[in-house]
């Protein structure tokens, strides 16, 4: 685990870098490494969600690469991410959209585009042939899993908006406020000079990096809504790609400040981050009450603090057996 989260900053730093400078991903980087989910699933429960997060940003890192082998390897890494939580198995078609577009927009010559997208293909693919047949040979289906049907029981549209409040509230809670102007990115970078320092990353690859990190929430938008906090864990594939956008957004705004050096400023935005990921063990979202179904009981229980500052956050993890990890 700690190797797959050292692999997730160290390509949250890369796809900064390459989308508007060393700066912006050094801070996105840090932004990573300090978010409460990230630390308590690193330091106290790991699972799943950190190598997925890991192996898809080495995704978004190798994308715009124009070579064969960078297609070759973003397969790979595409197929890594699809057998370590297969119900992400959408977000492939990010990336082969992107590789489809090089060949529609003539960026790159077409015989090289169009070996570029069979590669990725070709890398990828077994993967997701592998986790349809191993479904329907447990579970009798290509879409289902250990944790039953994905149509009525794991995904539905009116959990929708139970969602959308739960986590949004938790992301505020977790990262602070400062985190919606992540929203603000895209905007920044397409009409502002910075997006000038990157000329390895166009404006169609800001696209599909968005695209990327809104189809992450889309993958649980509709899922079975769960009671804990650090449910935000599902979202972390689009934390590189979030963070990033969020550090856009906050040297754009530290320029117009004049009260206090920019530096200043970010390091009193990541400390008080800091101290919330010190704290959020604590209990933002305390509710008791497991969703229906298999599940059990997880106490994690601070050992550090005063008995009169000890609180315990309880969690629903249901129990099935199988490779599939959707929750």
């Amino acid at each position: 685990m700690p190797l797959m989260a050292g692999v997730a900053v160290w390509m949250t730093f890369i796809l900064g870098t390459m989308v508007t400078g060393r700066v912006a991903g050094l801070i996105a980087a840090l932004f990573v490494a300090t978010s409460p989910a990230f630390v308590l699933q690193m330091t106290h429960m790991p699972m799943s969600d950190i190598p997925a997060m890991a192996w898809w940003t080495v995704v978004l890192v190798l994308l715009p690469r124009a070579s064969r082998r960078s297609a070759v390897l973003a397969g790979v890494a595409v197929g890594a991410a699809i057998l370590t939580r297969p119900n992400l198995t959408p977000l492939a078609l990010v990336p082969a959209a992107w590789l489809a577009s090089e060949l529609a927009a003539a960026r790159l010559s077409k015989p090289l585009a169009v070996q570029r997208l069979l590669l990725f293909a070709a890398a990828s693919l077994p993967a997701c042939l592998a986790v349809g047949y191993l479904n329907d040979y447990w579970y009798g289906s290509p879409l289902a899993s250990g944790y039953g049907l994905l149509g009525g029981t794991i995904y539905r549209w009116d959990y929708f908006w139970p969602n959308l409040a739960q986590y949004t509230q938790r992301i505020v809670a977790s990262q602070s406020p400062i985190v919606l102007l992540a929203a603000a990115g895209p905007v920044l970078l397409w009409k502002n000079r910075m997006r000038a320092a990157a000329t390895d990353c166009p404006p169609s690859l800001l696209v599909a990096y968005t695209a990327f990190a809104i189809g992450v929430y889309l993958c649980y938008a509709f899922y079975v809504p769960l009671d804990t906090w650090w449910t935000l864990r599902f979202l972390f594939p689009a934390f590189p790609v979030a963070f990033v956008l969020l550090s856009v957004a906050l040297l754009n705004l530290s320029v117009r400040l004049p009260r206090q050096p920019a530096g200043c400023q970010l390091f009193s935005w990541l400390r008080r981050l800091r101290r919330t990921a010190l704290h959020m063990d604590a209990g933002t979202d305390r509710s008791t009450q497991p969703p229906s179904g298999g599940t059990r009981r997880l106490e994690i229980t601070s050992r550090n603090r005063s008995p009169s500052a000890r609180s315990s956050s309880l969690c629903c993890m249901p129990e099935a057996p199988g490779i599939i990890p959707a929750v």
